[in-house]
């Protein structure tokens, strides 16, 4: 530069940059240009600058992983309470890099998002793999634990953020870490295998979990599916969702199980557990086998895609695939299973999506049950479409109680409700056995 702005036509070498070790050095700025310096993370001593990061003023802040970042020996407790500042508002992009051999989570406090990230707030995060040493596999080592042994609120859980909020975006980002809520949890807890909860206006894009989620909690606290505040829910990628993005989950995959126990969940979904607000979610696809298995007085709504969709009209599941098998064994309660949606309480739309995991209740003295190729339930008082989607041969609906109530079964639905339902195939074989002789048996 001529030293009057302009810029002249010739070039020089210029001596290379130390790298600053993850120091962060601010912005230059002046009338004619402006500049955001990068911070560079490619070993443990910079993700501990990094880790220090999350506890101040990160807002304008980026960081960019150099290398593959093991973190055997380096301890990353997150953790903390709903509202406490270690919060994530910058940039963070991992250019294809792993992170791995990292262990996390919260551990008998309440209240808590845990996380490799706590809460990401307007913050855009893309670009890496957590717990794989080779993007392919498991690396054996890396895991989320959570748990609190004190009754009342709530744990978010996820293995990238415990939660995102605002305009927070997460892209191609991929999460190898199993997620275990362990026995001795005695709260409610929202997890997902990306992340616990979504709100404001975050997204996903280009995600995938490969993380199985175990949830062994014994709480035997009450719940309420009707504020949606007392309950527990688990989702291959989102547990509690209430963004109000315009196309919140697109091009997204969970490949993990679940497995779940603890009689506190209500609502599992192979992608979202329960969507609270208006969904859109496109593209995506879960092919982690469901388990329920807890012993419980309380409902259960699964889903291949969503578990329950309650106050979200508008909701559009478009051109999704489930190919796990779902099984649900919840006795004397209501169950209602879909191997895209399990229930839909609001105007919501699935269109061009497809099954082909098998679909099975197998249990006793139920209130009522809805088991369904495509949808368990559509609420009879709304204006639910279902249109263009297919039950794939294979995907078997199997419906084997003891029940003297209402149950329906069927390779699109499980009970059929006021809406519009067309041009949908059923291609599989649909099953219906009731050791209860008085019972009313309907098929869909």
């Amino acid at each position: 530069e001529d030293g009057l702005g302009a810029v002249k036509e010739t070039s020089q070498a210029i001596a290379p940059i130390a790298r600053s070790g993850g120091k962060y050095f601010g912005n230059i700025t002046d009338d004619r240009y402006s500049c955001t310096w990068t911070n560079v993370i490619a070993n443990q001593t910079d993700m501990k600058a990094f880790h220090n990061d999350l506890k101040g003023d990160n807002s304008t802040k980026t960081w960019v992983l150099a290398a593959d970042i093991d973190m055997m020996g380096l301890p990353w407790e997150t953790p903390v309470k709903n509202g406490d500042a270690t919060t994530f508002k910058g940039t963070f992009d991992g250019r294809g890099h792993c992170i791995y051999n990292i262990k996390n989570g919260a551990h008998g406090g309440r209240n808590y998002n845990s996380g490799f990230f706590n809460m990401l707030e307007n913050a855009t995060v893309k670009n890496f793999i957590l717990g794989s040493k080779d993007g392919e596999a498991w690396d054996g080592y890396s895991e989320v634990t959570n748990y609190t042994t004190i009754e009342g609120g709530f744990e978010y859980v996820g293995a990238i953020a415990g939660r995102l909020k605002g305009t927070a975006s997460v892209q191609n980002v991929t999460n190898f870490s199993p997620i275990t809520i362990k026995a001795e949890n005695k709260s409610w807890v929202r997890v997902g295998g990306i992340t616990g909860i979504m709100s404001g206006t975050s997204s996903l894009s280009g995600c995938v979990n490969k993380g199985n989620i175990y949830s062994k909690g014994t709480s035997t606290r009450a719940i309420s599916v009707v504020n949606g505040a007392d309950l527990s829910v688990i989702g291959g990628l989102v547990g509690f969702y209430e963004s109000t993005h315009a196309n919140a989950i697109k091009d997204s995959y969970n490949y993990g199980s679940i497995e779940n126990v603890d009689p506190t969940v209500v609502c599992i979904g192979g992608l979202v557990a329960i969507a609270w607000q208006k969904l859109i979610v496109t593209g995506s696809e879960n092919h982690g086998a469901i388990l329920d298995k807890a012993t419980s007085s309380y409902q259960m709504f699964l889903g291949g895609i969503v578990g329950h969709i309650v106050n979200a009209a508008g909701t559009k599941v478009d051109a999704c695939k489930n190919m796990g098998n779902i099984t649900a064994n919840r006795k004397n309660v209501v169950n209602l299973v879909g191997g895209i949606v399990g229930k839909i309480y609001k105007a919501a739309t699935v269109n061009n999506c497809k099954n082909g995991g098998a679909v099975t209740l197998a249990m006793s003295s139920t209130t009522y049950a809805g088991v369904g190729g495509i949808v368990g339930y559509p609420d009879t008082d709304e204006a639910v479409v279902v249109t263009s989607c297919e039950n794939l041969a294979g995907a078997v609906v199997t419906c084997d109680i003891n029940s003297t109530s209402n149950v329906g079964a069927g390779g699109i639905l499980g009970f059929a409700g006021g809406g519009t339902y067309k041009n949908n195939i059923n291609r599989g074989a649909v099953s219906m056995k009731n050791a209860a002789a008085s019972a009313a048996l309907t098929c869909v």
